[in-house]
């Protein structure tokens, strides 16, 4: 039959250039993680309180404290991460280092899960390296892929779970590995079960309904007894903590704050809806159901996320990932059909021809989409990364000094805490936590935390800047404390520079992070 001269030349070279992004992704990526892991500067707000809850333990306390008494941290999730930072942290003292270790740790591991699964499918090189790759290509996911959270660990392990659920082999020893594994994901997040759950849904589809049933028993049964034994080992702190505190936050309908829809739509990237036309277009993929089911579940997991009350897209981490595992399954089937010696893609049937025309299509927007996500996302990071590192200390010597001298703890509130950790110092007080707390009243402070002020416990205070009408200093602004400001002005001091004696300042706009310093009466 007649080729339609030119279009494979074209289906190739879009194909070379959407993997030219892809690589350049996984590039991008490795060198952001490699700076991500020598700065010792705040890359995510919440960083230096897990830091901190994850560091009490080894100095005699808890990871979780009752809200009301000092440090003043809410850990607002399952222990695993934490635990897992301990041998770092022993080594480094509070530090950053530990909890970026495990999720860029977790991330490379899971795109090698991803594309060894692709591969032992059956699947081309191609395909392995668009599953694996596909996540770095979108610019609101990709931070979460550095900071030191629990978001990459617990995916890692939900992954597994999943991919071992289902897997065929279904002895005794897969059984365990995939309690295990399904553990583990709660463990290190307690909303971390979209990977289990799907798997066991899959047996009871496939019709192993008695395997499905008693691994399910089994999953509820050993994470029911976890979750009352840490709550009774915490006097009844856990479950305040992970679930009676997280239960009650204000909820804004799906889309958490301040995310609006064209941002949730952002969220998966443009290459990855663009290489999600495939699977729709074929109508088949390699075990597509299997995945299908996987992505609602992840879903409807994201979608209970995203209701609550400070929320953001790293909900979606795990439906980005199982929708590319989906549109590298259906790249594939294009692929082969593109390979054979009578490729549909390339005949001259009027029908032939459109598919072929759209395949053009769908890898030229995915390479363009993934070019424009690199540079919105990758590319920025890596430039705000190689900033961090090559700076100029903006902090004032004389804090630096306290800092390091002072024998009581420090309060420096909001973004200020990554001060404490850059000094080897466990952070006390989340700011934006502390003020939903107040509203639920667990937490009062004009009880709990002003009479520390009044007693002079801390040895030094760090008081954020809020431009007039900043809606952000209703959440991190300590003055909304009840009596903070009064007896602040009370018992502490602004410090000032010796050769001007105006007051020292941080002024680290470029960061968020701009304040003064206020040190006891003497």
């Amino acid at each position: 039959m007649p080729r339609i001269f030119g279009i494979r030349a074209l289906q190739w070279t879009a194909l070379a250039l959407l993997l030219s992004v892809l690589l350049l992704a996984a590039v991008l990526y490795a060198a952001s993680a490699v700076l991500a892991l020598q700065t010792p500067d705040l890359l995510e707000v919440g960083e230096p309180w897990l830091v901190s809850a994850a560091w009490q333990p080894l100095e005699g306390g808890s990871i979780y404290n009752p809200v009301n008494a000092p440090p003043f941290l809410h850990h607002n999730y399952t222990p695993l991460g934490a635990v897992m930072q301990w041998p770092l942290l022993l080594l480094t003292g509070p530090s950053f280092l530990p909890g970026r270790v495990l999720t860029i740790g977790a991330t490379c591991l899971l795109a090698l899960m991803i594309a060894m699964f692709v591969r032992r499918q059956g699947g081309s090189r191609s395909a392995a390296v668009v599953a694996a790759t596909l996540l770095f290509t979108t610019s609101l996911q990709h931070p979460w892929m550095l900071v030191g959270r629990v978001d990459m660990l617990a995916l890692l392990f939900s992954f597994a779970a999943f991919l071992v659920g289902t897997n065929e082999r279904r002895g005794f020893g897969s059984a365990v590995l995939f309690l295990c594994l399904a553990l583990a994901a709660w463990a290190t997040k307690q909303t971390a079960v979209a990977g289990p759950l799907a798997a066991l849904l899959c047996l009871f589809w496939r019709g192993a309904r008695t395997r499905a049933l008693v691994l399910s028993l089994l999953w509820i049964a050993t994470v029911l007894g976890l979750a009352a034994l840490l709550t009774w080992s915490t006097n009844g702190q856990f479950w305040k903590h992970v679930v009676g505190f997280n239960a009650r936050h204000t909820r804004d309908g799906f889309g958490g704050d301040g995310l609006s829809t064209v941002q949730l739509l952002q969220a998966p990237g443009i290459a990855l809806l663009a290489l999600l036309l495939l699977p729709l277009l074929l109508r088949r993929t390699s075990a597509g159901g299997v995945w299908w089911l996987y992505a609602a579940s992840a879903g409807a997991v994201a979608a209970l996320g995203l209701s609550k009350s400070g929320s953001h897209v790293h909900h979606l981490l795990e439906v980005c990932t199982v929708l590319s595992v989906v549109a590298a399954l259906g790249f594939d089937v294009a692929l082969l059909r593109l390979r054979a010696p009578d490729a549909q893609f390339v005949a001259p049937q009027r029908s032939s021809v459109l598919r072929g025309w759209t395949f053009v299509a769908v890898l030229l927007l995915a390479a363009v989409g993934g070019l424009w996500g690199l540079q919105q996302g990758s590319w920025q990071k890596l430039k705000h990364l190689h900033w961090l590192s090559t700076r100029t200390d903006l902090v004032p010597a004389e804090v630096r000094a306290v800092l390091r001298d002072t024998p009581r703890p420090v309060l420096l509130c909001s973004k200020l805490g990554s001060l404490a950790v850059e000094a080897g110092r466990a952070p006390w007080l989340d700011m934006a936590d502390f003020r939903r707390l107040e509203v639920l009243g667990v937490f009062q402070p004009d009880r709990d935390l002003v009479p520390l002020l009044e007693h002079k416990r801390f040895g030094l205070i760090g008081m954020p800047d809020f431009a007039p009408g900043d809606a952000a200093a209703e959440l991190f602004d300590p003055r909304r404390f009840a009596g903070f400001e009064a007896a602040l002005y009370e018992h502490y001091l602004p410090m000032l520079d010796e050769a001007t004696g105006a007051r020292l300042r941080l002024d680290d706009p470029k960061s968020r992070r701009s304040g003064t310093f206020w040190r006891p009466k003497s």
